[in-house]
């Protein structure tokens, strides 16, 4: 593997976490268009962080929102489970309003892998969000658009998961749950399922289906 290319397509991923829309979009297409052409998966990318270091056990906290919906949470799930991390999501009282709240997500496991997590789970949640906003024009529908494109990440993932026989990433997956037992007071809280509509979905889950957390993205095929 080209370490010269793997190590120009990380700091282009690195910039897909900018609040300049512009230049995360850039910087995204840049680096997918590089991985497409040297046929390398956001695995691959993992793959040669974990060769090196995997890096200390620890736990980070994305931006937070007032808001976190039902998908973000289940698309920060599965992607911690495909990098053998832990997802979870915190609120605290808002700043300056009085009674508002403010949510996050965060991540818990080896350094290399919360990192790539990190990236993954931003530009996958600005994509969908991004397409689902040029879909449909009211935000009802748009919810029920990302929520059909991460159902259709999930079912794959753990299709593919069938067929993984790497016993490794258990290992690192228990030392990470240990540290998240020993280290952090988590609490399991089910989220009320929102009334969705069925064509929104299905939009959804045919952009979902042209999207992996194995492979590169199929930017060409969603439009971007």
């Amino acid at each position: 593997m080209n370490e010269k290319i793997i190590s120009k397509i990380n700091k282009l991923m690195a910039l897909t976490s900018s609040s300049n829309e512009h230049e995360s979009a850039k910087a995204a297409e840049m680096a997918f268009k590089l991985m497409e052409e040297n046929h390398i998966s956001m695995s691959d990318l993992n793959a040669a962080q974990i060769q090196e270091d995997l890096g200390e056990i620890g736990a980070t906290t994305l931006n937070a929102v007032t808001k976190l919906t039902i998908w973000e949470k289940q698309l920060g799930a599965v992607i911690a489970n495909h990098f053998d991390s832990i997802s979870f999501n915190r609120r605290r009282p808002h700043p300056t309003h009085y009674g508002w709240w403010v949510y996050s997500m965060g991540f818990i496991g080896h350094e290399s892998n919360r990192i790539t997590c990190e990236i993954m789970y931003e530009w996958l949640r600005k994509l969908i969000q991004r397409e689902a906003n040029k879909t449909f024009p009211d935000y009802a529908r748009r919810q029920s658009f990302c929520i059909g494109a991460v159902n259709s990440l999930v079912e794959k993932y753990y299709e593919e998961k069938k067929e993984d026989k790497n016993e490794t990433g258990l290992v690192v997956y228990d030392e990470v749950r240990k540290w998240a037992d020993d280290n952090m007071n988590m609490k399991t809280k089910k989220s009320r399922v929102p009334s969705v509509y069925s064509s929104a979905l299905q939009a959804g889950a045919s952009m979902g289906n042209n999207l992996s957390l194995n492979k590169q993205f199929g930017l060409k095929a969603i439009g971007c």
